[in-house]
């Protein structure tokens, strides 16, 4: 059976991340150019990681690792970041709130009037920008992924995305434009065509969902430069582009951005 399996005779930097995947499940073997330890030093440097043996880098790409050796998750966002990335593109109703009746003291009330928060909206902002700086960050060429780790970063953009298109007036306004900007940077880069798209296939999206990333992102790769947006977007369908987006303010909001080019 051994004389069916493929040799490898590169040097253990030489190796593909699939190739190592395929060497862990059996499916190589190593040949003159290298050794185990070498092979799992090459992959514990990819994974930030330290394999002592075969099967400790088997555990770490099946999944069966501990907390010590787990990728780590991109940087948790505040609550209310949270809410906005699970809620579902469809309309949603208001969450009814208890009222809760309080006694007055038996002293004359001092009346505070209610002030707005400055920091509550600029905290998303933060946040949401902290998220894209990851991605640009762990999904840039050369960076290696393993396991679920490729696809769920851009399951995270998506939820990102999809954040920003719930913001509303000024914050709306302004992420958009900060996130089209980072496109426009690194455009030849993580926001390639080669890249950004590289995982479609294993993300786990519903299939709306998946085509509404695909033509989102197609939106935003044509547009990201301010000096064509113009003109760029005589060859956009905005209309197609928002259509599998239930949310009709989502989709006035993205409409209203765009007319102001």
């Amino acid at each position: 059976m051994s004389e069916n399996i493929p040799v490898n005779n590169k040097k253990a930097s030489n190796w593909t991340d699939d190739d190592i995947v395929k060497w862990s499940e059996g499916a190589m073997s190593i040949g003159s150019g290298t050794n185990e330890a070498d092979l799992l030093a090459e992959a514990g440097k990819r994974a930030d990681n330290t394999f002592q043996s075969l099967e400790e880098l088997q555990a770490f790409l099946t999944g069966d690792r501990s907390e010590e050796t787990e990728l780590p998750e991109p940087a948790p966002v505040d609550d209310t970041i949270d809410q906005l990335l699970d809620e579902e593109e469809g309309e949603t109703e208001p969450t009814p709130v208890e009222v809760v009746k309080v006694e007055e003291p038996k002293v004359e009330p001092k009346v505070q009037e209610p002030t707005a928060s400055p920091t509550a909206s600029n905290s998303i902002e933060e946040n949401l920008m902290k998220e894209i700086e990851t991605y640009i960050e762990e999904m840039k060429p050369g960076k290696s992924h393993f396991g679920e780790e490729g696809p769920m970063r851009q399951v995270k953009l998506y939820r990102t995305i999809q954040a920003i298109l719930r913001l509303e007036g000024t914050s709306f306004n302004k992420m958009m434009n900060y996130l089209l900007s980072k496109i426009k940077d690194h455009r030849k880069g993580v926001f390639g065509e080669k890249y950004i798209f590289r995982y479609m296939s294993q993300v786990k999206l519903a299939d709306d969902q998946r085509k509404n990333f695909e033509r989102f992102m197609s939106l935003l790769l044509t547009t990201c430069d301010s000096a064509t947006r113009a003109q760029a977007l005589k060859q956009v369908d905005l209309e197609l582009v928002m259509k599998g987006f239930k949310n009709s303010e989502m989709q006035q909001r993205v409409e209203a951005f765009y007319s102001g080019v």
